[in-house]
């Protein structure tokens, strides 16, 4: 083979590699209330740059606001607002689309899992509540699921607190690769055919004359 389809092949596949290499990390710790903190970091492992929030707070020299004035719109003209008219007639049969909106409810489940899929995550939780028999009663109900729910999501129960309490410590990470193809499978489940053919359906009845 020729010398650049070599060179093209050897910079695919560390193109590829350098994908796997490049990870994305997070990480959320919630107390209740307004106590939280998050941190997240990105980068080659052992190269990785993070940050944290909430953000430390610095100072800054206050600046005047300017006011400019914003220019007056001229008046709409009639033929805009039939354009708007006509969208909004679009808007309104895309809305009562059984068959569109069946569809966009079935790619909103699989968006959600995909997305959960990526972002391979990992909660802990702790709840406390100062009446022992609720929080048994509550971690009885919890124990005959979790099983379904799989071992990512634990719970511990506080029985010793003296108030209702909840813990939420969440993290996990992805890399490049995987992000870009779980993009990729949500691009291609997308119901593009069946959105612009029910589009110009709607279109075509916007234009009949309301009866």
């Amino acid at each position: 083979m020729p010398a650049w389809v070599w060179i093209t092949v050897l910079f695919l596949a560390a193109l590829v590699s350098l994908l796997f290499l490049i990870r994305v990390r997070y990480r959320l710790d919630w107390e209740g209330g307004s106590k939280w903190s998050a941190a997240l970091e990105f980068g080659i492992p052992g190269f990785m740059r993070g940050m944290a929030f909430p953000a430390k707070a610095t100072e800054t020299d206050s600046a005047e606001e300017t006011q400019t004035s914003v220019p007056s719109k001229a008046p709409a003209d009639s033929k805009s607002r039939s354009k708007r008219k006509f969208g909004s007639r679009i808007g309104r049969i895309l809305l009562k689309d059984t068959v569109l909106l069946r569809a966009l409810f079935g790619y909103g489940l699989r968006f959600i899992r995909l997305i959960f899929g990526l972002l391979n995550l990992e909660l802990d939780c702790a709840v406390g509540y100062p009446d022992p028999a609720k929080l048994g009663r509550f971690a009885g109900y919890w124990y005959a699921i979790q099983p379904l729910l799989g071992r990512r999501l634990r719970v511990q129960f506080r029985f010793q607190d003296r108030q209702p309490t909840l813990q939420m410590h969440l993290r996990g990470g992805f890399s490049a690769a995987r992000a870009l193809s779980h993009a990729f499978a949500l691009m291609a489940s997308f119901p593009w055919i069946l959105l612009l053919r029910r589009f110009w359906r709607a279109r075509r009845l916007a234009k009949l004359p309301v009866g």
